[in-house]
């Protein structure tokens, strides 16, 4: 009778070791496939040749990855989930200007809207501008207008600060059906600034 009850024992114990391989077995291929996203995404972030531009610590590092989304188009605009396949309810087109499709490159830096802030910041700050190529030749040529850490600083806190606000502007256009004026994207858009940067807050950074 011992030796059966033991036999029994020993088949349960292993339909329970074989119940704990086949479930491991199963989970690996999500497992592997996570890590092998998450080291994908790693390998991305430092694959770009301005990648050492983004990660600076000018700003919170919320911040600076969503900078990175937008700067690499990953950015969740209607172009972009239309290309993956996402229904977009309502109007594609950009909900700052209504006028284009609302891609990263428009919204960023080609809507009226987000164009007459960055022309804001840059009558306050002495320069001219034309509308370059990309967002990425923005960032880029931003980036290189000073040799020193703290006038870099400035410039990189002020490029992060205009892209974080005009996506909140978009959201709450969306989102709550709110919509601000140019000047109080602009207001925004310094008090972040003097938040990051410090400095003057009248003059944002």
């Amino acid at each position: 009778m011992a030796i059966l009850q033991a036999q029994n024992e020993e088949i349960a114990a292993k339909r329970r070791l074989a119940k704990q391989k086949e479930k491991a077995r199963r989970s690996r291929p999500k497992n592997k496939q996570k890590a092998i996203q998450a080291e994908t995404l790693s390998a991305e972030i430092t694959s770009y040749s301005f990648t050492s531009s983004v990660w600076k610590g000018f700003v919170p590092p919320r911040i600076e990855l969503f900078g990175w989304f937008v700067l690499v188009d990953r950015v969740n605009t209607n172009e972009r989930l239309g290309k993956i396949g996402v229904n977009i309810l309502g109007d594609s087109l950009c909900v700052m200007c209504t006028k284009e499709l609302e891609s990263a490159e428009h919204l960023f830096l080609r809507c009226d809207v987000a164009w007459q802030v960055w022309c804001k910041w840059l009558r306050s700050l002495g320069r001219e501008w034309v509308i370059p190529g990309t967002i990425r030749e923005m960032f880029e040529s931003w980036h290189g207008l000073h040799n020193r850490q703290q006038g870099q600083q400035m410039w990189m806190t002020v490029f992060f600060a205009v892209i974080w606000n005009i996506w909140l502007e978009r959201n709450s256009r969306i989102f709550k059906n709110t919509r601000a004026s140019l000047e109080v994207i602009h207001t925004k858009t310094v008090m972040s600034c003097t938040e990051w940067h410090g400095g003057d807050s009248g003059r944002g950074c």
